[in-house]
C-alpha cells in the first residue's frame, strides 16, 4: 500500500510515515472472522435466495406467475433480503476500505430505502453501490408486479 500511496501523491514523503503508522494489517483471525460472517450469510442464500435465482430467474424467462413461483418466494421474507443486501454492501465498504486505506473498520450503517430511491427519482443515475443494490431491486419488484398472473 504505502508503495501505491507513493505513487499517486507528489508529497507523500511529508505524510506517508504518520499515515503508515495507523493502517491495519490483515492477519489470519481477521480473515477467520470474515469467513465466518461470510458462511453465515452464505447459509441464508443457500436456503431461501438461490432456490428462487436457479429455478426462475437464471434458467427461464417467465411469462406467467403460476403456484410454483409463488410458494418459492413465500419462503423469502423481505427482511432476509434487507440483510443479505446490507451485508454484501458493508462487505465491499470493508474490504474497498481495508485496501485502499488500510482500514479494518466493518460498520453497519442503517439503510434509509426511501431516501435512496427518492435520491434515484432525482438524480436517475445510482451514486453508491447502495443505490445501485436499491435500484437493481426496485427493476427486479417492478418486473415481478409486471407479470401476468394466471
Amino acid at each position: 500500500m504505502e508503495k501505491r500511496k507513493r505513487a499517486q501523491s507528489a508529497n507523500a514523503y511529508e505524510w506517508i510515515s504518520a499515515y503508515m503508522a495507523d493502517v491495519y494489517e490483515q492477519n489470519d483471525q481477521y480473515f477467520d472472522r470474515l469467513l465466518f460472517s461470510l458462511s453465515e450469510r452464505y447459509g441464508l442464500y443457500r436456503t431461501k435466495i438461490r432456490p428462487i435465482r436457479n429455478q426462475i430467474y437464471a434458467h427461464t424467462v417467465f411469462s406467467t406467475y403460476d403456484d410454483k413461483i409463488q410458494k418459492i418466494h413465500e419462503k423469502v421474507f423481505y427482511s432476509d433480503l434487507v440483510k443479505l443486501a446490507e451485508f454484501i454492501n458493508d462487505l465491499h465498504d470493508t474490504l474497498w476500505q481495508l485496501f485502499h486505506n488500510g482500514s479494518m473498520s466493518f460498520t453497519r450503517a442503517p439503510w434509509d430505502v426511501a431516501a435512496i430511491v427518492a435520491d434515484l427519482d432525482r438524480n436517475g443515475a445510482p451514486r453508491t453501490t447502495r443505490h445501485e443494490i436499491v435500484r437493481s431491486v426496485r427493476d427486479l419488484l417492478r418486473t415481478l408486479v409486471a407479470a401476468p398472473r394466471p
